[in-house]
Protein backbone atom coordinates (compact mmCIF):
# COMPACT_ATOMS: atom_id res chain seq x y z
CA UNK A 1 0.00 0.00 0.00
CA UNK A 2 1.32 3.45 -0.50
CA UNK A 3 0.56 6.38 2.13
CA UNK A 4 0.99 9.51 0.74
CA UNK A 5 1.54 12.14 4.10
CA UNK A 6 0.40 15.72 3.48
CA UNK A 7 1.00 18.42 6.27
CA UNK A 8 -0.62 22.06 6.49
CA UNK A 9 0.19 24.44 8.50
CA UNK A 10 3.24 22.56 9.76
CA UNK A 11 6.02 20.78 8.33
CA UNK A 12 5.74 16.88 10.12
CA UNK A 13 9.04 14.85 11.67
CA UNK A 14 10.40 12.20 10.29
CA UNK A 15 9.25 10.52 13.49
CA UNK A 16 5.60 11.55 13.05
CA UNK A 17 5.77 10.04 9.36
CA UNK A 18 7.47 6.73 9.98
CA UNK A 19 5.11 6.15 13.19
CA UNK A 20 1.60 6.65 10.89
CA UNK A 21 3.50 4.49 8.66
CA UNK A 22 4.04 1.79 10.81
CA UNK A 23 0.49 2.07 11.87
CA UNK A 24 -1.67 2.45 8.51
CA UNK A 25 1.23 -0.56 7.02
CA UNK A 26 -0.47 -2.62 9.62
CA UNK A 27 -3.86 -2.27 7.81
CA UNK A 28 -2.37 -4.46 4.69
CA UNK A 29 -2.44 -7.56 7.02
CA UNK A 30 -6.29 -7.21 7.41
CA UNK A 31 -6.85 -6.27 3.63
CA UNK A 32 -4.44 -7.01 0.95
CA UNK A 33 -6.15 -4.82 -1.84
CA UNK A 34 -6.15 -1.35 -0.53
CA UNK A 35 -4.77 0.64 -3.46
CA UNK A 36 -3.47 3.98 -1.54
CA UNK A 37 -3.53 5.52 1.37
CA UNK A 38 -3.96 9.47 1.59
CA UNK A 39 -3.63 11.35 5.43
CA UNK A 40 -3.82 14.92 5.65
CA UNK A 41 -2.23 16.54 8.87
CA UNK A 42 -3.74 19.54 9.90
CA UNK A 43 -2.85 21.97 13.01
CA UNK A 44 -5.78 24.06 13.72
CA UNK A 45 -4.82 27.55 14.54
CA UNK A 46 -7.35 28.55 17.24
CA UNK A 47 -6.84 27.77 20.77
CA UNK A 48 -8.87 24.54 21.03
CA UNK A 49 -7.77 21.98 23.00
CA UNK A 50 -8.05 19.27 20.28
CA UNK A 51 -6.00 21.33 17.45
CA UNK A 52 -4.01 18.57 15.73
CA UNK A 53 -6.60 16.65 13.27
CA UNK A 54 -5.53 13.58 11.07
CA UNK A 55 -8.06 12.70 8.36
CA UNK A 56 -6.87 9.25 6.23
CA UNK A 57 -9.10 7.98 2.92
CA UNK A 58 -8.28 4.71 1.81
CA UNK A 59 -9.01 3.73 -1.11
CA UNK A 60 -10.33 0.47 -2.04
CA UNK A 61 -12.15 -1.47 -4.88
CA UNK A 62 -15.33 -0.02 -5.44
CA UNK A 63 -15.05 2.11 -2.45
CA UNK A 64 -13.37 4.93 -0.37
CA UNK A 65 -13.15 4.09 3.24
CA UNK A 66 -12.58 7.66 5.55
CA UNK A 67 -11.60 8.65 9.00
CA UNK A 68 -11.10 11.86 11.10
CA UNK A 69 -9.49 12.28 14.46
CA UNK A 70 -8.71 15.09 16.93
CA UNK A 71 -6.37 15.01 19.59
CA UNK A 72 -3.80 17.33 21.52
CA UNK A 73 -0.87 15.61 19.88
CA UNK A 74 -0.92 13.79 16.42
CA UNK A 75 0.41 10.87 18.21
CA UNK A 76 -2.88 11.24 20.30
CA UNK A 77 -4.61 11.00 17.57
CA UNK A 78 -2.99 7.89 15.16
CA UNK A 79 -3.93 4.97 17.09
CA UNK A 80 -7.83 6.00 17.17
CA UNK A 81 -7.59 7.09 14.01
CA UNK A 82 -6.09 3.50 12.53
CA UNK A 83 -8.60 1.88 15.16
CA UNK A 84 -11.54 3.54 13.23
CA UNK A 85 -9.83 2.06 9.11
CA UNK A 86 -9.68 -0.94 10.65
CA UNK A 87 -13.38 -1.73 11.72
CA UNK A 88 -14.15 -0.21 8.42
CA UNK A 89 -12.09 -2.23 6.60
CA UNK A 90 -12.96 -5.59 8.53
CA UNK A 91 -17.25 -4.54 7.41
CA UNK A 92 -16.03 -4.03 4.29
CA UNK A 93 -14.49 -7.30 3.94
CA UNK A 94 -17.67 -8.88 5.16
CA UNK A 95 -20.05 -7.44 3.07
CA UNK A 96 -17.25 -8.42 -0.12
CA UNK A 97 -17.48 -12.15 1.50
CA UNK A 98 -21.57 -12.07 2.20
CA UNK A 99 -21.67 -11.07 -1.72
CA UNK A 100 -20.11 -14.45 -3.02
Amino acid sequence: MQVQIQSTRFTAGEDLISLLQKKLGKLDKIFERIEKCNVILKLEKNDVKNKCVIEARLSVPGKDLFAQERAETFEKAIDPLADELKQQLLRYKDRLLERR
